[in-house]
């Protein structure tokens, strides 16, 4: 009974040893083709692009989540006119000035989404 307890440790270790190498074999794999990928998606034109459009976009996002964050703080702590007093002129411009920005933004997503599927 020992001899046959002992035979199956013995088996048992030496799977885990296989399945510990196996694994190990198949991470340095994943991380090499990762390596790869992201070295091709950077040397591309299109790649380049994807990488441009990204900072672009984050940007843009940095850019109005700041003045949204300012407007917000101007309602909370005072704003010498309230929102209801401004103008019609000045409601205009601000939805003028917002669809510009989302059809830049659509734009920009857009055509990063395209280069992208170009790339992979």
């Amino acid at each position: 009974m020992k001899a046959k307890n002992k035979a199956l440790e013995e088996e048992l270790k030496f799977q885990e040893d296989q399945f510990d190498r196996k694994l190990r074999t198949m991470r340095q794999e994943l991380e090499r083709m990762k390596n790869v990928y992201e070295a091709r998606a950077g040397k591309s034109e299109e790649g380049k692009r994807v990488k441009e459009l990204e900072k672009e976009i984050e940007s843009l996002k940095n850019y109005y989540n700041k003045r949204l964050r300012e407007e917000t703080d101007k309602l909370k702590f005072g704003n010498k006119r309230p929102p209801s007093a401004k103008g019609k002129k000045d409601e205009r411009k601000e939805e003028e000035d917002l669809q510009k920005v989302k059809s830049q933004l659509d734009r920009v997503i857009t055509e990063r989404n395209h280069l992208a599927q170009k790339v992979v």
